[in-house]
């Protein structure tokens, strides 16, 4: 029996995305467990989305076949890997440069191969993607004219909607990026041009979606797990967050502070801004409320409410960002409500033997 809060967030998403007419393609790096993807494909995904090559094998291997790759990859060695995968899977990739496609394009003809491309949007994040009207139509044009590829659509990772300063700017960032890709779709489909796909991405947003316009395609991620930064923004409730860590206090330096056995190695160290600040780097639910204040590689200290922590004792908390945790974690344990082991996964980067993290559960 899988767990209930970790298939009640992957049902949940699922059914929105439904309700709003919307193809829910979730990204995998959240979790990068193939277990968990089978659960959102049997949900309703038609396929994944995964950041890096290691993760598209990983599924490919796993079973799924249509992949995403939401990131550029311009390296021939990379790209010579991209198209021994098209043998395998249905591939789409990322691009936002002349330059880069070029190289696509010389690698899948040599290789007698064909990719699905999508190219990156920038609606505000100002991390890769493209700005301009013109620059976008170029780019569309130029794809559609080259070997190797198929011209599959347009995409976006409106990931600064975590930066926001309230849950009404989250609000107004999700309709713009909305109306900005509509608008595009708009814009190529006049230029005979019309982009299959046109796909957002970002858990909150897609939580305050409600007019879709030519939205044909939704990445969320981390509302498979939530975590204490979708709490601290809204988009999630305690008893919403499927993901926990398990950890011990290990020393007591004086009564208003104790240290656990795990850090920045496992938890990494992003705890939010703004909105989506989660006051620290986890929250601790059990066996009381308080905040992990400060972090270090192999240590993490609570600096209040611990008064009543003992040396030994073991602690369950709530990760700032679930992603990290799940991403640097050795091994993940499957849990019923009452916290029985019903299955463990191991992760394949198998970095830290320390602490267990469990998958749902009840608070």
């Amino acid at each position: 029996m899988e767990s209930a809060v970790l298939e009640r967030n992957i049902g949940r998403m699922a059914k929105l995305c439904a309700d709003r007419g919307v193809q829910i393609r979730p990204h995998v790096k959240s979790h990068n467990f193939p277990e968990i993807a089978k659960m959102q494909m049997a949900a309703g995904a038609k396929g994944i989305t995964v950041a890096t090559l290691l993760e598209a094998e990983l599924m490919i291997r796993s079973g799924i076949k249509d992949v995403f790759i939401a990131r550029e990859i311009v390296d021939f060695a990379g790209l010579r890997r991209l198209a021994e995968l098209t043998r395998d899977a249905q591939l789409s990739v990322a691009i936002d440069s002349a330059e880069g496609l070029q190289r696509i394009s010389q690698v899948m003809t040599e290789a007698q191969a064909q990719v699905r491309v999508l190219i990156e949007i920038d609606t505000g994040g100002h991390r890769c993607g493209l700005l301009s009207d013109d620059e976008i139509s170029a780019m569309a044009q130029f794809t559609k004219n080259s070997r190797g590829i198929e011209w599959r659509g347009i995409f976006t990772h409106e990931g600064h909607v975590y930066s926001a300063s309230s849950r009404d700017e989250m609000r107004r960032i999700s309709s713009e990026v909305v109306r900005r890709m509509s608008g595009l779709c708009a814009l190529l489909t006049e230029k005979q041009l019309p982009p299959k796909v046109v796909s957002i991405g970002s858990s909150p947003s897609l939580k305050l979606l409600f007019d879709r316009q030519a939205v044909t395609e939704a990445r969320p991620g981390n509302y498979v797990f939530n975590d204490a930064m979708q709490v601290a923004n809204g988009s999630a409730g305690i008893e919403d967050c499927a993901l926990k860590v398990i950890a011990t206090v290990i020393s007591k330096p004086d009564l208003d502070c104790a240290v656990l056995n795990v850090g920045s190695k496992l938890l990494g160290s992003d705890r939010g801004g703004k909105i989506s600040d989660s006051g620290g780097f986890g929250l601790v639910i059990d066996p009381c409320r308080c905040m992990i204040t400060r972090i270090y590689e192999e240590h993490t200290v609570i600096e209040d409410g611990c008064n009543q922590f003992a040396v030994g004792q073991n602690l369950i908390f709530i990760p700032s960002h679930a992603c990290m945790a799940a991403n640097l974690a050795r091994e993940i344990y499957l849990v019923d409500a009452e916290d029985n082991v019903i299955e463990r996964w191991r992760n394949i980067k198998m970095q830290n033997e320390e602490c267990r993290i469990l998958a749902g559960g009840n608070e």
